[in-house]
């Protein structure tokens, strides 16, 4: 596959991804507000595994758009180098 096919795929994965990031961090900030609030009984391990979550999802969004700018952008090189990483793994 050669690149430029490689990053249209990939930026069609990327999207995908960022949305699924996306209800993650939307489905865990509403369970930590039920439970924040008392609606849900909680202790405080729930509610720390439930901000490690969020604080990853944020993360790995923020990963994935820049990813995505790379890959919608106009920076040939950025791309090729992400492309010959992408092989490595």
């Amino acid at each position: 596959m050669d690149c430029a096919r490689w990053v249209q795929d990939r930026l069609v994965q990327v999207c995908d991804r960022i949305r699924d990031v996306e209800e993650l961090i939307r489905i865990t900030s509403g369970f930590l507000s039920q439970l924040e609030s008392g609606t849900l009984p909680s202790n405080q391990a729930e509610k720390d595994h439930l901000w490690d979550v969020l604080v990853f999802a944020y993360q790995w969004r923020d990963s994935l758009e820049r990813e995505g700018e790379i890959l919608n952008g106009n920076d040939a090189g950025a791309q090729l180098d992400l492309w010959r990483r992408s092989a490595q793994s």
